[in-house]
């Protein structure tokens, strides 16, 4: 998971560092393509962490920092952020700056982002450990803002890395849509079998007549359940002339 991660905020450095190349050379149609290609990784990357049960946690190294004017902000720049649903504040990443001040930011390890005014975003700063110190490269980097060098590699190439990458993430998409629709099928076969079972059984749709319905002839009887059964006619009972008899 912390791959995934080291590789998601590498694709927004370099989306930062495409969108600067493209502001003095804006219709470069390697550097768009490069553009969306990258923005196509992010996305499969974040559907990937969401999918190995990444969400946005509060994380104990991290600590509010003073919040830089509107200006200081860039695309791919690490921060704190808000999030809605609980009012806490998560490490997240800005995506996008808008022309009124706002900035879309996508939560670290969640699929979910916010628009927030730029003035409530806060830096994040790390906290020092006293039982041991970083070596110098990782405390440099990290005193830097979080932000890594660029990569000594030319632009076909990173292209190139980008491709593989992006089939990569399309297959293991691709696989888990696959476990889960034949999932799919194998409830529709047991749920076919039973079906199959309880009709030649005769337990679906299968009612029981009481002996007390409306009759369906008009000379039936209500109550009477043994006419006609086993060719025996409906009972008769004879007058009582005994007891009227004894009435004389």
């Amino acid at each position: 998971m912390e791959d995934i991660q080291s590789n998601l905020d590498s694709y927004y450095l370099q989306l930062q560092q495409v969108d600067a190349a493209l502001t003095s050379d804006a219709t470069n149609q390697e550097l768009l393509t490069l553009k969306a290609d990258l923005e196509e990784v992010i996305n499969l990357t974040k559907e990937l962490l969401v999918n190995q049960g990444g969400g946005p946690v509060e994380s104990e190294v991290i600590q509010e920092g003073p919040s830089p004017s509107e200006t200081e902000w860039k695309v791919g720049d690490k921060c704190l952020a808000t999030w809605t649903e609980d009012g806490k504040s998560y490490e997240a990443i800005i995506e996008e700056m808008h022309p009124d001040g706002k900035v879309s930011v996508g939560f670290v390890g969640y699929s979910h982002g916010e628009v927030l005014d730029a003035a409530q975003l806060k830096t994040v700063s790390v906290k020092k450990s006293k039982s041991a110190s970083a070596p110098r490269g990782e405390a440099a980097s990290s005193s830097a803002g979080l932000k890594r060098a660029a990569p000594k590699e030319t632009l076909a190439e990173r292209k190139q890395a980008l491709l593989k990458q992006k089939e990569y993430l399309k297959k293991r998409k691709q696989k888990k849509q696959a476990r889960i629709e034949e999932q799919e099928a194998e409830r529709e076969k047991e749920k076919k079998k039973w079906l199959n079972f309880s009709t030649k059984k005769g337990i679906v749709n299968k009612k029981k007549k009481s002996i007390f319905a409306s009759p369906e002839t008009v000379d039936g009887r209500v109550g009477i359940g043994t006419c006609g059964v086993s060719g025996k006619p409906m009972t008769e009972y004879s007058a009582a002339e005994k007891w009227r008899k004894g009435w004389k």
